[in-house]
């Protein structure tokens, strides 16, 4: 991914020297890269395991290569690691990927789809949600 003046857009550019990235398992990392591609442009995203399997891994949740348990440990995986952070708002679970840099083009308007998290966000608690164990 290019940024508009030609140049790599850091993160991507560093992600494979990354400690925090290269601290995670293979699949939490293939989740992290899939959200970086669906998130918006403050690096926000649902954190509904579920929704997760439905729209960021529709095929292999399809074919059942990937559920919700796969995903909330995944999530507890990134959260732990220090890649994402994750909260609530309006009592749905939504995620925030840490420092993430979005060069969108600046003659269009950003994508902002979810919500900001509180200001004090509540990081790791972990509780029984849609049948799995996750941090939201």
């Amino acid at each position: 991914m290019k940024n508009n003046r030609g140049g790599w857009v850091p993160l991507f550019k560093s992600m494979p020297d990354s400690e925090k990235v290269n601290a995670v398992s293979e699949s939490a990392e293939v989740l992290y890269v899939r959200l970086l591609t669906v998130c918006d442009d403050n690096g926000r995203y649902v954190a509904d395991p579920r929704w997760i399997v439905a729209k960021v891994f529709t095929s292999r949740g399809i074919v059942g290569q990937v559920n919700a348990e796969d995903i909330a440990l995944r999530i507890d995986e990134l959260a732990t690691a220090g890649l994402i952070v994750t909260y609530e708002s309006d009592g749905k679970p939504y995620l925030e990927i840490i420092e993430h840099f979005r060069h969108s083009r600046r003659d269009t308007k950003p994508d902002l789809r979810f919500p900001a998290p509180p200001e004090t966000p509540v990081t790791n608690p972990r509780r029984i949600r849609y049948g799995c164990v996750t941090n939201v």
